[in-house]
């Protein structure tokens, strides 16, 4: 088992790290600059997006 963690190190990091984020993220609440992109982007079509 040390050897798989010592050898893989960076990955198990990287899965944990991505795991708290994913957990986080649920609870993360928009803030206005955040929520305008949004708000535009749904109200909007592709064409208008662009332009």
């Amino acid at each position: 088992m040390k050897k798989f963690i010592k050898k893989n190190k960076k990955i198990i990091v990287f899965a944990l790290y991505m795991f708290i984020t994913f957990i986080l993220i649920n609870f993360h609440e928009n803030w206005r600059d955040e929520a305008q992109a949004w708000l535009i982007a749904r109200d909007c079509n592709i064409f208008e997006l662009f332009r």
